[in-house]
């Protein structure tokens, strides 16, 4: 891991002299951005993951990897049948130990990179778990219960359809587990397999006709709105759309379902350089910005086809965030609206 992760940072080093840029680390890399980075404090710890954000954890999920860390920990170190199994103990240990470290470093802001790696690590100890505690007859009986516990932890199931064909599945699961001959086990395996096939292959497809509803699920009205024009044009274009972003925190839908997209941000400072190491201090980046001209020929340059701008997404130490707006809005003659708000501004870049 750390060979595949480090080439990712071996550029950012040549390029700034430190692989971890912008961030600072004392005594080995000075160079770098100073920034608010708090970290969670823990009095906040259980209300910052675990909460009405459909991003976050629910209380299942909590008690769910709760049980598998915990049950690895205590009870595979515990029993003699399981003494393979161990080395999944001190792992859980290391683990937990690693998270803790990271919480107390770690700035709120990369909250994402701060839980879903644990998770993930989490995530390979039930397979263990699961081989130390239960013997080959009861295996049908975890089937129905990681069914319906996994329905728990879907904090906002989206399709309706999905949720039934689960529940419907979770109930054959319960049905086969009373099954006892051993023709009819083999069978039922069978059965359990195709049915899971089934059931993937239709979340894939429910998955990609459902990427508006998505948007819809997880963003605002006005995003949502903007793309549903920006898909309309994406078939009405003869080539991929290009989008110009500013701020955007919603990069990625913009790619979805929509092959070949691309998304960039176009600098408005001289240097025409998104990098902050590239300018003396980080508000060059935005605070002298060039002429309209000179920013709309980077734009037709470019072949860029729509602007999209979010005036919420900026950082408290960005400057000048409405430049782009400004400009958009005082040429509504290469800038066509499509939809917005107080923040949201998706825009059609026309007669360049």
């Amino acid at each position: 891991a750390c060979l595949f992760a480090g080439s990712y940072y071996m550029p950012n080093f040549l390029k700034t002299g430190n692989p971890f840029y912008p961030v600072k680390i004392p005594f080995l890399f000075n160079q770098g951005v100073d920034f608010p980075r708090p970290v969670i404090a823990i009095k906040d710890m259980w209300s910052f993951f675990v909460n009405d954000n459909p991003w976050d954890l629910n209380v299942f999920s909590v008690i769910f990897y709760s049980i598998v860390l915990i049950g690895v920990i205590i009870m595979l170190s515990g029993w003699k049948k399981c003494d393979k199994f161990k080395i999944f103990s001190i792992l859980s240990i290391i683990l937990l130990i690693s998270e803790i470290i990271m919480l107390s470093i770690y700035p709120a802001m990369t909250q994402a990179r701060q839980i879903i790696p644990f998770l993930a690590a989490a995530g390979i100890l039930i397979a263990p778990f699961f081989a130390c505690r239960l013997q080959k007859k009861y295996i049908f009986y975890i089937f129905p219960v990681l069914f319906i516990w996994g329905l728990l932890m879907l904090k906002n199931p989206f399709s309706f359809e999905f949720f039934i064909i689960q529940c419907i599945a979770a109930v054959i699961c319960a049905l086969l587990a009373l099954i006892k001959t051993e023709n009819y086990y083999k069978k039922s395996g069978i059965l359990i397999v195709i049915a899971g096939l089934c059931i993937a292959a239709y979340g894939s497809f429910q998955r990609w006709e459902s990427s508006l509803d998505l948007i819809r699920y997880y963003s605002s009205e006005t995003i949502y709105k903007g793309f549903y024009a920006l898909r309309q044009d994406y078939h009405n274009y003869d080539e991929p759309l290009k989008i110009a972003n500013a701020g955007t925190w919603f990069n990625y839908m913009f790619l979805m379902d929509m092959y070949r997209n691309t998304v960039e941000y176009v600098p408005i400072n001289p240097e025409n350089t998104t990098h902050p190491h590239e300018v003396e201090n980080l508000n060059d980046l935005r605070m002298n910005p060039v002429s309209y001209s000179d920013w709309i020929k980077r734009l037709k340059d470019g072949k860029f086809t729509h602007l999209v701008i979010d005036l919420a997404t900026f950082q408290n130490w960005s400057a000048n965030p409405k430049c782009e707006l400004m400009w958009a809005l005082a040429h509504p003659e290469h800038f066509q609206l499509i939809v917005s708000d107080e923040n949201i501004y998706f825009f059609r870049i026309i007669n360049l």
